[in-house]
């Protein structure tokens, strides 16, 4: 067992309450260096030309702040409008996008590369929960505030006063953001 914990990287641990862990040993990886960092993605997060590699998945969709625009209308989302309803939160999709970019093209060593997996709206209209198959999860949403209005477990200016501080961005979006730093392409 010794043997195979030493192979995998692992030694045993106790946390707090005495209870056995396992967790990466320091001399099985090798070179390679993970960190957290309590700073915000809107915002720079690690020192100018520090990253090889910059990962996120399902994060640079969340805005900085909240336009609360579509409060009062039938939408929890922006990407469920088709029209200029939820302008005030593209607009700051848009601000955010730059800053995000802005941000990490300086943390980026030169060379570096950078993976953004996110949450889209597609030219099809199609977007995480809401798609041809299934029930759209904002519906659900809409009928579970709808509900909890019902019951009295929220009055009527909660119930309009919902909305989610996020924007899908499309695929033209997102590229023409990036072509707007220097520094950065796709």
């Amino acid at each position: 067992k010794s043997v195979f914990n030493h192979i995998l990287g692992v030694k045993p641990v106790s946390d707090a309450y005495g209870n056995k862990l396992v967790t990466p040993r320091s001399d099985a990886t090798s070179g390679v260096y993970v960190s957290a960092c309590g700073v915000g993605f809107h915002d720079q997060a690690f020192p100018s030309n520090t990253i090889d590699l910059g990962v996120s998945f399902t994060a640079m969709h969340w805005l900085s702040k909240a336009p609360n625009s579509l409060a009062g209308t039938p939408f929890l989302h922006a990407a469920q409008t088709s029209d200029d309803t939820a302008a005030e939160e593209r607009d700051q999709a848009q601000q955010d996008w730059s800053s995000i970019l802005r941000a990490r093209a300086q943390e980026l060593r030169p060379g570096g590369r950078m993976v953004i997996a996110n949450f889209c709206k597609s030219k099809d209209g199609y977007f995480m929960g809401h798609t041809d198959v299934g029930a759209s999860m904002w519906t659900s949403f809409q009928s579970s505030w709808d509900e909890l209005a019902e019951e009295g477990l929220i009055d009527e200016e909660e119930r309009q006063g919902i909305s989610f501080p996020n924007y899908y961005r499309s695929t033209k979006e997102c590229v023409d953001g990036v072509e707007q730093i220097e520094g950065l392409e796709v």
